[in-house]
């Protein structure tokens, strides 16, 4: 949320986090959405950020899970600008953020889209990742969480997985095969 205020401000719009948003509130369930800012076209937006381990269930795509997580945001909180940012931890967006992304970029001028893109991925990417890194560490210990009882495990399968080779390290005088960075 902090990464995408900051990215807002960076291209001059005013914004706020954690902002109460009366608008939203139901009867004594007070609303307080993540990112508030002034949008000159739609006026007050709200954005709510949300991560949706999407991958973790089997038989719905991933794209499917982000549908649903906005779709209940919109039905918390109905009416107003709301965009429901959808991440999930390996840094996938949701189908709202993208064309709020857009948005924002046309409200730039041309020559200055690309570069804002790209910052947009790397604030949010780099955010979801520090966070990610912030809860492995405020586990207490390292390495990946004991297992459950009756929990199945997938690396324990009944193949064996094919002996591993050492690979070869290049030495002095041998080629090495180079090829061109890869422009997606």
């Amino acid at each position: 949320t902090e990464a995408l205020g900051r990215w807002l401000g960076e291209l001059g719009f005013s914004w706020k986090t954690e902002q109460a948003a009366a608008a939203y509130d139901k009867g004594e369930r007070r609303a307080r959405l993540d990112l508030w800012y002034l949008d000159p076209h739609k006026g007050h937006t709200w954005v709510d950020v949300t991560i949706c381990a999407a991958a973790a269930h089997d038989g719905v795509s991933v794209q499917q899970r982000f549908a649903r997580r906005e779709q209940d945001k919109h039905d918390r909180y109905k009416g107003g600008q709301l965009v429901p940012f959808v991440l999930d931890p390996r840094g996938s967006w949701g189908k709202e953020a993208k064309p709020w992304i857009q948005h924002i970029l046309g409200q730039l001028p041309e020559e200055s889209r690309g570069a804002a893109r790209a910052r947009a991925r790397w604030t949010i990417a780099q955010a979801l990742q520090l966070n990610i890194g912030e809860q492995l560490l405020a586990s207490g210990r390292a390495g990946p969480p004991p297992r459950l009882h009756g929990h199945h495990d997938a690396r324990k399968s009944r193949r064996r997985a094919p002996a591993q080779t050492t690979p070869r390290v290049p030495g002095v005088g041998d080629t090495i095969e180079t090829r061109p960075p890869l422009h997606c």
